[in-house]
């Protein structure tokens, strides 16, 4: 047939004497896409054996390692580009991905730094990067100033508004993520993650039925994906229906497990909490950090331990919990969590002393000023 002609003429085109590493390049995306892996691997291999300080052939050995699932084998490839050309983006991002889901944010966030730091507000860089400081270590506020960065080279980009809406719901503005949300839609109606982060602003705005109703008719279309299912478990969380909410976080939960979701994994552990499923929570918790050897010793488990001990009534443990959590990343939700638990404990000189400290250091810190006017 006609894909068939296609790919004799590409592989004529690749051989071909005067061929160039483009159609070369563009024959190994062929055969990815074809489900013809060994043919891919194969070509790549060979144009980095015959070319082996080429960046970019090594680059494209990388991608189609990675792409047929062999992690390791593209570290090792990414590395080598790396090493005759550290600023490669396409290397230092998709090394971050695989630091990522080896759970080593530090190294992740240090590779996509460089990168933004050679090209300001490169999107897909700026992107995971955002990801990183409000999922992993809910620096909304930073999380924020690096899409504004990035949306003011980008502003059309929808994968960045989408997340730049999301921030608008955690730093209290659901009513302009709506709003951004909707102008979208009305463009792109079909991007379910707009859809999603319109459904948590009508949250934040107490329309838990136009939620759920969202949600519903995104269900029709597709099986809700573990952020999804949790979208939806707040939607029936705020129409009062506390069975059916524990039900869908735990469905989320097992989900997001299958998936590799460990954001999600949280969410739905903080969830649990809220609801004060305290030895659920605990259970999931320990589950995450066996898995995770970067988190089990992080400032976000160290939170919702202290979150947890609170409600058990271990007011020395969540101090103790929450200093950690503060020292390492002093958030302004971590901030506030241990002032009110350490004064609780007859520690206000301490909070306050810590308080004076860090807005010296920092006058133009508005979160640290905050919880310090509070206290």
């Amino acid at each position: 047939g006609d894909a068939a002609r296609g790919f004799d003429q590409l592989e004529a085109l690749a051989e071909a004497e005067e061929s160039t590493d483009a159609v070369r390049f563009a024959l190994v995306s062929a055969y990815l896409n074809d489900d013809r892996g060994d043919e891919a691997l194969g070509l790549a291999q060979s144009l980095v054996d015959a070319d082996p300080s080429n960046v970019q052939r090594l680059a494209l050995l990388g991608n189609t390692q990675l792409n047929l699932g062999m992690r390791e084998e593209a570290r090792t490839t990414y590395e080598r580009a790396l090493e005759i050309d550290p600023n490669l983006p396409l290397p230092l991002t998709n090394l971050a991905r695989l630091d990522l889901a080896a759970g080593d944010v530090s190294s992740a966030k240090t590779r996509l730094n460089t990168i933004l730091q050679a090209f300001p507000g490169a999107p897909l860089p700026s992107l995971l990067l955002a990801e990183v400081l409000a999922e992993r270590e809910g620096n909304i506020r930073e999380a924020a100033e690096v899409l504004d960065l990035a949306l003011a080279k980008r502003p059309e980009a929808p994968q960045l508004q989408i997340l730049r809406a999301y921030l608008r719901v955690e730093q209290g503005n659901p009513a302009r993520a709506l709003e951004d949300m909707e102008a979208l839609l009305e463009v792109t109606p079909d991007i379910i993650d707009a859809q999603q982060v319109a459904a948590a602003a009508e949250l934040e705005m107490g329309r838990f039925e136009a939620a759920r109703a969202r949600m519903d008719a995104m269900a029709e279309k597709a099986p809700l994906n573990a952020k999804q299912l949790m979208v939806k478990a707040r939607a029936i969380s705020g129409l009062g229906d506390k069975a059916a909410t524990q039900q869908l976080v735990g469905e989320a939960f097992e989900l997001a497990r299958e998936q590799g979701d460990f954001g999600t994994q949280i969410n739905c552990i903080r969830s649990m909490v809220r609801m004060r499923q305290v030895d659920r929570a605990s259970a999931w918790l320990d589950e995450v950090a066996g898995a995770n050897a970067a988190f089990a010793s992080g400032p976000m488990k160290a939170e919702i331990v202290g979150d947890i001990a609170s409600i058990n009534g271990d007011s020395a443990a969540a101090v103790a919990a929450y200093r950690q959590a503060v020292d390492a990343a002093p958030t302004p939700a971590r901030l506030q969590k241990w002032a009110i638990a350490e004064t609780a404990q007859g520690g206000f000189d301490v909070v306050d002393a810590r308080l004076t400290q860090m807005s010296d250091a920092d006058a133009t810190n508005v979160d640290v000023l905050r919880v310090h006017a509070q206290l």
